[in-house]
């Protein structure tokens, strides 16, 4: 084992001589090998500890645990605490989620100043549960990669093992752990993998973690290939004065499946697999206008292209109105708001919509480069900055024209022109009109 953990850690080397290294160390029996492979090695290092709080008294006996261990081999101990369920209660994420981004989240902030490497004790079982598990959910090529064995300062030192030796090399070294209560569980999806899937695989071929290792293996010379692939067809994409980057669907059309194409190119922006495929139904049903967003970008669907925006802030001076009645003053003037009201002859300051179409709040901002909309009459988009130069708008006058806005689609350039998709038709059942009166009136 000795030699194998030392093998493993120079092919090629995963710490320099003068590496500030520190140790994840959770008490379980994974880590705990690290701890003594580490001090075996004779290497200084450092115990980082984050106690989630989950498990009450077992909690605090862990932390225990390691402290005394330091303190008997005079090793410097960092403890971290945090609340997995508060984070995954606000973002709506699993607790098990949370408490992974808690915890990259605060070695992060260790590699900035107290070390430079940070060795987690992940192994062979690690590997495979994470293919089967990422495999079970849906994931593209890089999902099925495994665990890197270096990254960004992270270093995974016993991924050359299965967990059934390091359980023989605990037994024989007389190495103490503390067994986590909620890992005996299957409450968890990962752990029902862990009880019940691997051991049926292993039943099927005992050396299946070490062929899952293999296969992976070749998955990254592929990822590699596909990664060099995605990044010469991105430069292809023209890049507009303001930012936007073009994508032809001619350039994805050829593609036998466009909607996992577009993914693998614009997935780092935070776009999900899901919402992909709504983009692509969108280009194959003729739907200019629709646009998709993550949570920093946005891509418009246009008549042969996708435009794919960075979202801009909204204006210092952006309004909310909560409510499809009354008056709202803002910092360009005031809108009066009333339902049910029959249209009347058309007038720039007034806007009649269909109140079913829109969602509140609604939004009245400045409009901002890279804002697009359908006027009304036409069938597909415009940029609001062509249409104030067709309108023949003073640059001096541009700064303070406003839109209103619902789910980040405009609805109207106040004072100029409605959005076609949400006019009032025939089939409308409550009028909403907005009229605009300037600040200066």
């Amino acid at each position: 084992m000795d030699d194998l953990f030392d093998s493993f850690q120079h092919q090629p080397p995963l710490w320099g001589p003068k590496s500030r290294i520190g140790l994840a160390v959770s008490g379980g029996l994974d880590s705990m090998v690290m701890f003594h492979l580490f001090l075996r090695l004779g290497k200084t290092f450092s115990v980082l500890h984050v106690n989630y709080e989950l498990r009450g008294m077992e909690s605090e006996r862990d932390q225990t645990f390691i402290q005394d261990i330091c303190a008997r081999h005079g090793i410097t101990c960092l403890i971290h605490r945090a609340n997995p369920n508060l984070y995954a209660s606000h973002y709506r994420t699993s607790v098990q989620e949370a408490a992974r981004n808690l915890r990259y989240a605060w070695f992060d902030q260790l590699l900035e100043s107290e070390v430079d490497t940070i060795a987690t004790a992940h192994h062979q079982n690690d590997e495979a549960e994470t293919f089967l598990l990422n495999l079970t959910r849906g994931t593209g090529i890089s999902g099925l990669t495994g665990i890197p064995r270096q990254r960004s300062g992270i270093i995974r030192p016993l991924l050359f093992a299965p967990r059934a030796v390091l359980e023989k090399y605990a037994a024989a070294q007389q190495i103490v752990w503390r067994e986590d209560s909620s890992n005996q569980t299957d409450d968890y999806l990962r752990n029902r993998i862990r009880h019940h899937l691997i051991p049926s695989l292993l039943a099927f071929n005992p050396s299946w973690l070490a062929t899952i290792q293999s296969t992976q293996a070749r998955l990254r010379v592929a990822e590699d290939f596909l990664r060099q692939g995605i990044a010469r067809w991105k430069e292809a994409w023209p890049t507009q004065p303001n930012g936007d980057r073009i994508i032809p669907f001619s350039s994805l059309t050829g593609f036998a499946e466009p909607a996992a194409t577009l993914w693998e190119g614009i997935k780092e922006l935070g776009f999900s697999f899901a919402v992909c495929e709504q983009i692509a139904r969108a280009m194959q049903n003729s739907q200019p206008g629709r646009h998709f967003d993550s949570s920093t970008h946005r891509v418009w669907v246009d008549r042969e292209i996708l435009v794919l925006s960075e979202k801009r802030a909204l204006a210092a001076d952006a309004v909310s109105i909560a409510h499809p009645e009354g008056t709202v003053v803002g910092p360009h003037g005031q809108l009066y708001i009333k339902t049910g009201v029959p249209v009347i002859e058309p007038d720039a300051a007034l806007a009649h919509l269909d109140l079913d179409l829109l969602h509140f709040p609604l939004t009245w901002r400045t409009w901002q480069p890279g804002d697009h909309f359908r006027p009304l009459g036409m069938a597909g988009t415009k940029k609001v900055s062509d249409f104030l130069i067709n309108q023949k708008v003073r640059r001096s006058e541009k700064n303070s024209v406003t839109v209103l806005a619902s789910q980040g689609n405009i609805i109207w350039l106040v004072g100029y022109r409605i959005d076609d998709r949400y006019k009032v038709t025939s089939t409308t059942r409550i009028p909403i009109t907005f009229r605009w009166t300037p600040k200066n009136e």
